[in-house]
Parts: structure tokens; C-alpha cells; sequence
């Protein structure tokens, strides 16, 4: 039974051209979603959900919960970066 994953990374502003170029070449539909891009997406949840805006932006690690849960179109799997690796 094959299973298809779309891989979607969401940058914390720090990949740059070279990474997400290396990102392209190693994955299959792959999209990465863009520090710039995610925090204007975001900025549509400021009337509808204040609080989650509010901790978004103070809090870093809260990002992941947040930016997640609103860019999934369907079930995802989160793991972060230190626990990616290619052979």
C-alpha cells in the first residue's frame, strides 16, 4: 500500500535560497510556506481569534501551534527540524 505525502515546511525566516532549493530536489510535493507569507495569512485571524493572534506573535514557540492548525488543509504530522534528515 503506497502512501503519498505532501510535505509542507513552514519557515521560521531562516532558510534561505540554497535551502529551500536543497528542500525541492529531496522531496516530492513539497511547498514552503514563507515567514513573510504566513504572517500576512495571519493577520486575517486578528478580528476572528485575538487571543491566538496575540500569543502567535508573542510567544515563538507557539507559532508552530498556530500556523499549523490554520494552513491544514487536511491531518498533518508536525515534526520539527532537528529530527529531519536525509541519506
Amino acid at each position: 500500500c503506497a502512501v503519498n505525502y505532501n510535505f509542507v515546511f513552514h519557515d521560521d525566516g531562516s532558510l534561505d535560497k540554497q535551502s529551500c532549493q536543497k528542500l525541492h530536489q529531496n522531496f516530492n510535493n513539497i511547498n514552503i510556506i514563507s515567514k513573510k507569507e504566513a504572517d500576512q495569512k495571519l493577520e486575517n485571524i486578528r478580528e476572528i481569534y485575538p487571543l491566538s493572534y496575540k500569543l502567535r506573535n508573542n510567544y515563538v514557540l507557539n507559532i508552530k501551534l498556530i500556523d499549523i492548525i490554520l494552513f491544514s488543509e487536511k491531518g498533518f504530522i508536525l515534526m520539527d527540524s532537528d529530527v529531519l534528515f536525509m541519506k
